[in-house]
C-alpha cells in the first residue's frame, strides 16, 4: 500500500517536473519566434490560416496556462471524500466533483479542436507542396473532412461513456478520470498523420531534383522535421495512455499540447521562398480550385467570372498560344 502511494507521488512529481518543463519550452518559443511573427503574419491579410496560426498561438497556450494553474489552485482544504453535498465558500463555488466533469469535458472538446485545426494546416502545407493542384484538393480536403468527422464520433462517445468517472482526486488534489481504452481517441489522428507522411514522402521522391538539390534538402526545406514531430507527439501520448500506469495519464497533456503547438507556429512561420507578409498571404490563402480550363494551340482560355475569353496574340503577324496553368494555390498564371 505505501509503495504504491509512493509510486503514485513519483508519477505525479515527474508529471509537474514535465508539465514546467513544457510551459517554459512554450513560453521560449515564443519569444525567440516574436520577431518573425510580427514581421512575416501580422502584417498578412487576414485569412482561415492566419486565424488558426493566432488561436494555436494564443488561444491554445492561454488554455493551457489556465488549466496548469487551476490544477495548482484547487484549495488544499477541500481534501475532503467526494462526492459530496458541500459547496465550497471560495471562487469555485459549485461541488468540485461537478466542477471537475464539466471542466474535463470543455478541456477535452478544447483539445479536439486544437487537434483538428493543427490537422487542417498539415493539410493545406501538403496543398502547398502538391503541384497538382486539383487533384491535392479534392483528395486532401474530403480526407480531413472524414478524419475530422472521425475525431468527433470517438470523442463524443468515449466522453458520454466515461464522464462519470471524472472526479476530484483528494489525494492528488486534481480533477481526473479513467483512461482505461481511450488510447483509442489517438488512433484516428495516428492514421491521418501517417497516410499523410506516406503522401509527403510520395510527393518527395517524384519531384525532380538535380544534383544540386538532394532529396535532404528538398525534405527539409518543406518541413518534414515539423510533420514528424507532431506525429511523433500523437504516438507518444497514445503510447502512454495504452502502456503507462494509470497515475502517468496526465504526463502527456501539457507536453504534447506544447510540442504540436510549437510545431504547427514553425511550420507556418518557415514556409519555403516566403519573402514577405503579401507573398505570406498568397500562399497562406485557401482557393477552390476553379472549373478545367482548356488549352489549345494557339489561343488561350482564361476563366473569369464565369466566362471564357480567348485571347490570341500576334507576333510579326503570326498568331500564338500563351499556355495557362495554375499556381501554388490554385490561381491561373501564364507561362
Amino acid at each position: 500500500m505505501a509503495e504504491g502511494a509512493l509510486l503514485v507521488a513519483h508519477d505525479m512529481l515527474v508529471t509537474r517536473y514535465v508539465t514546467i518543463a513544457s510551459i517554459m519550452l512554450l513560453l521560449w518559443d515564443h519569444v525567440i519566434t516574436l520577431g518573425d511573427e510580427i514581421t512575416l503574419i501580422w502584417p498578412a491579410k487576414f485569412g482561415i490560416v492566419k486565424a488558426i496560426f493566432l488561436f494555436n498561438r494564443y488561444g491554445v497556450s492561454l488554455w493551457i496556462a489556465v488549466a496548469d494553474v487551476r490544477a495548482i489552485y484547487i484549495p488544499k482544504r477541500y481534501n475532503v471524500s467526494l462526492p459530496s453535498n458541500e459547496f465550497p465558500k471560495s471562487c469555485l463555488a459549485w461541488n468540485l466533483t461537478a466542477s471537475c466533469r464539466g471542466w474535463l469535458i470543455a478541456n477535452v472538446y478544447m483539445e479536439l479542436v486544437a487537434v483538428q485545426t493543427t490537422a487542417f494546416i498539415v493539410a493545406t502545407r501538403v496543398f502547398d507542396i502538391w503541384q497538382s493542384q486539383r487533384l491535392a484538393f479534392f483528395v486532401l480536403g474530403p480526407f480531413w473532412v472524414i478524419h475530422c468527422a472521425l475525431d468527433v464520433f470517438i470523442c463524443t462517445k468515449n466522453l458520454i461513456l466515461r464522464n462519470r468517472t471524472f472526479t476530484y482526486n483528494p489525494l492528488t488534489r486534481s480533477c481526473v478520470g479513467s483512461v482505461e481504452n481511450t488510447w483509442t481517441v489517438w488512433l484516428n489522428g495516428i492514421v491521418y498523420h501517417a497516410l499523410i507522411l506516406c503522401l509527403l514522402l510520395w510527393l518527395w521522391l517524384s519531384t525532380p531534383r538535380t544534383s544540386q538539390t538532394p532529396f535532404m534538402n528538398v525534405v527539409i526545406r518543406d518541413g518534414f522535421l515539423y510533420f514528424i514531430t507532431i506525429f511523433s507527439a500523437m504516438l507518444f501520448n497514445l503510447l502512454i495512455w495504452r502502456y503507462a500506469r494509470s497515475s502517468l495519464a496526465g504526463l502527456p497533456y501539457t507536453s504534447v499540447w506544447a510540442v504540436t503547438t510549437i510545431s504547427l507556429s514553425r511550420m507556418l512561420l518557415s514556409m519555403r521562398s516566403v519573402q514577405g507578409p503579401a507573398e505570406w498571404g498568397q500562399r497562406a490563402r485557401i482557393a477552390v480550385p476553379s472549373r478545367s480550363i482548356d488549352i489549345e494551340l494557339g489561343a488561350r482560355h482564361r476563366q473569369r467570372a464565369g466566362r471564357v475569353q480567348h485571347v490570341r496574340s500576334s507576333v510579326r503577324g503570326e498568331s500564338f498560344g500563351t499556355v495557362v496553368s495554375y499556381s501554388s494555390f490554385g490561381s491561373v498564371v501564364d507561362k
